[in-house]
């Protein structure tokens, strides 16, 4: 029979056993926001993480695991809600089913060391690893030694394409009869949720862009620019709007990709009300270049 042990750490402890190839993550005691694992316990390296070690640790927001862990076990960190950032070694890690399931906060699954790249480039790659099990449902690209590469960042964007190529209603029916989410979710409401999931793709990957093609770059654009402030459906506004209302980055990005026009410019305001006043005026003083480039343009024409 294994014993387990507890590791106490900064910011919490573990429980771990000690197996023949090196010591095992088996379950979480107590955690804070940020945790730190050892690369090795008495000696004898961590290698693994084990079966729903760290499932539902709703505290935790960052994780650094170090080089020697080769095997995480399903659902490791399944709703982990709060969980931010990952940071692994760029090796060859085997990977159980749902690891990250519902870590819908997951922003970053960062490798090391840095082997080739800018910094920025590098940022860009981990965001991506990241949106893979979360966005994509993809959870084939947790290849660590493959992330960043061409072949794996076609894979990445071909599996993207999929999605966005979907029909709205696609998989209606079978949630439906299935019984695997809210029965009172009607056709309209599923598919403006698949319209929302498709615009935060489109804008993980253009806001992300380590190489992307020019052809990918004015598919995403189109779609995002299809569902801004004033069109027949709004979901590229609302998910500015109502997740980012306060990230000028977000803001920003989307003013420059053509989200507001003296069209739209007037709704878009009145959507701020009274709340979000730093973006508001951000959007006010751009509002005002909006409209001084249409009139001009206007007197070309």
């Amino acid at each position: 029979m294994r014993q387990e042990k507890e590791l106490e750490l900064p910011g919490g402890s573990l429980y771990y056993v000690m197996e023949e190839d090196g010591v095992h993550i088996t379950r979480t005691g107590r955690l804070i926001g940020e945790i730190t694992v050892p690369k090795s316990v008495n000696g004898q390296l961590v290698v693994a993480v084990e079966k729903k070690a760290f499932l539902s640790q709703k505290k935790l927001r960052s994780l650094v695991l170090p080089a020697g862990i080769k095997e995480i076990g399903e659902w490791a960190f399944a709703y982990c809600s709060s969980l931010q950032s990952v940071s692994l070694a760029k090796r060859k890690t085997g990977f159980g089913k749902g690891v990250f399931l519902e870590c819908r906060n997951l922003e970053k699954i960062a490798l090391c060391p840095i082997e080739k790249g800018t910094v920025e480039e590098q940022e860009q790659i981990a965001a991506l690893l990241a949106a893979a099990p979360v966005l994509l449902d993809a959870e084939y690209l947790l290849e660590l030694l493959e992330a960043g590469s061409t072949e794996w960042l076609m894979k990445w964007d071909a599996r993207m394409l999929d999605l966005l190529h979907q029909e709205d209603l696609e998989g209606y029916t079978k949630m439906i009869l299935c019984g695997e989410e809210d029965l009172d979710l009607d056709p309209d409401t599923f598919q403006k949720e698949k319209r929302k999931s498709k615009v935060r793709l489109c804008f993980k990957r253009l806001m992300n862009p380590v190489g992307i093609s020019k052809e990918v770059r004015t598919e995403l654009t189109d779609y995002v620019l299809a569902h801004k402030k004033g069109c027949e459906t709004e979901e590229a506004w609302e998910v500015i709007f109502k997740e980012h209302g306060d990230d000028r980055a977000y803001f920003s990005f989307f003013l420059q990709l053509g989200g507001m026009t003296a069209d739209n410019k007037g709704a878009m305001l009145a959507d701020m009300g009274e709340n979000h006043a730093e973006m508001k005026a951000f959007l006010l003083k751009y509002g005002q270049e909006v409209v001084q480039e249409d009139f001009f343009a206007g007197l070309e024409l």
